[in-house]
């Protein structure tokens, strides 16, 4: 009986001479062949193999046949070569597979492309199954190879990417360092020019102290951004306010007890006294606090000769409002003001003095103008 039909690819000059009745032919052919070559019942019981298979496996023909081939098929694939061998049996399509075959002369598991075809009748009845197994190892390691290749360089440009990455955010990093730095610097350039200027401006005030607390609570508001300045003088026992600017304007005259209050305890303690929130710090009046809005205060000590003359205080409506640079700021500021503040009180003591003896020149001389007219 002539095969008129044949499915699949490869094997196609060996399944059109395929004869039932030239199968011995046939078989000697597929010896010579350097594939392994295989036929099966339509069942899919193997009924040969050819001579690359038992010189390959090292297994008789008698132990191949039937499930014989499964003790070739590396463990780790036989469950899917079984199975896929099953659906192709069952459904009489061909197929392609691929799975590692045990090789007997130095025992390695080899890489095989397999292919199952089917060959059919006049009447297109499965009369054979028709199978070879391709070594496709060096493929496989060089296809790996190149796999492992790809996947390095993928990694090590992940790697330098990263590198990359991470170097221009440290060159961003430093250049906005820099830029801040040099933002810093100028502010504090500008600040620095602003107190020198204020000192100019409070040396210029005259004889006015009025005139001098104000400018000096003006000019100190605009260096720290406060909310609220304050210039405090010591009368007896009492802070009172003689100076304000900003939110704090209403509050002139103001007077504040000196053992309740934070002004008290930074003349005490001679040094700048810092508030970050009013609502939880008992060194505070917060009656006072609640009434002029402040949240974050600064007080700083103003002295003549070592004598405590009064407190310049900052304040904002916010926590945490005020730092170092404020500290350093309302420092400065201070000096300047105690010092403005001591020459001020100097002058108008030398005014006095002199109007005093003017007043007493002016009495003498009508005095001696009255004796020689009399």
């Amino acid at each position: 009986m002539r095969i008129q039909s044949f499915t699949g690819k490869g094997l196609s000059s060996l399944s059109k001479v395929f004869d039932q009745d030239n199968e011995g032919p046939i078989r000697l052919i597929a010896d010579a062949m350097p594939q392994i070559v295989w036929i099966a019942a339509p069942d899919g019981t193997i009924e040969y193999f050819n001579q690359a298979w038992l010189d390959f496996t090292g297994h008789a023909l008698e132990e191949s046949l039937g499930q014989g081939w499964e003790f070739v098929v590396h463990p780790n694939d036989l469950d899917k070569c079984r199975a896929q061998w099953l659906a192709a049996v069952q459904t009489g399509t061909e197929l392609e597979t691929e799975c590692r075959l045990h090789r007997a002369s130095d025992g390695a598991y080899r890489w095989h492309l397999c292919r199952a075809q089917v060959l059919r009748d006049d009447t297109g009845a499965l009369i054979k199954w028709v199978g070879n197994c391709t070594d496709i190892d060096d493929q496989k390691v060089a296809q790996q190879a190149l796999r492992e290749a790809v996947s390095s360089v993928e990694r090590q440009v992940k790697e330098r990417t990263a590198e990359l990455l991470t170097t221009n955010l440290q060159l961003l990093d430093a250049i906005s360092e820099r830029r801040r730095a040099a933002s810093i610097h100028e502010q504090d350039t500008q600040r620095l020019n602003d107190i020198i200027a204020t000192q100019a401006l409070l040396a210029q005030a005259g004889v006015n102290l009025p005139s001098l607390l104000n400018l000096a609570a003006q000019k100190i508001h605009r260096l720290t951004g406060a909310t609220g300045t304050i210039v405090e003088l010591i009368e007896q026992d009492d802070l009172v306010s003689a100076a304000a600017f900003g939110s704090t304007v209403p509050f002139v005259g103001f007077r504040l007890n000196m053992s309740e209050s934070m002004s008290g305890l930074c003349i005490r303690k001679r040094r700048i006294l810092k508030c970050d929130n009013s609502f939880d710090d008992p060194r505070v009046d917060q009656a006072a606090c609640l009434m002029v809005g402040a949240v974050s205060l600064l007080v700083a000590p103003l002295y003549n000769k070592g004598t405590a003359i009064g407190v310049l205080k900052i304040l904002s409506s916010t926590p945490n409002a005020f730092g170092q640079r404020d500290v350093q700021t309302l420092e400065l500021m201070a000096g300047l003001l105690g010092a403005a503040i001591a020459q001020q009180v100097r002058l108008q003591s030398s005014e006095r003095l002199l109007a005093e003896r003017t007043e007493a020149l002016s009495a003498l001389q009508a005095e001696m103008e009255n004796r020689l007219r009399s």
